[in-house]
């Protein structure tokens, strides 16, 4: 459970880092 929602955190921080979202 818990590293199944750190990798989503990684994955979604790299997705808004590639993209460059403002949060």
């Amino acid at each position: 459970k818990s590293s199944f929602l750190a990798v989503k955190d990684m994955v979604r921080e790299a997705i808004v880092d590639k993209f460059d979202v403002p949060d």
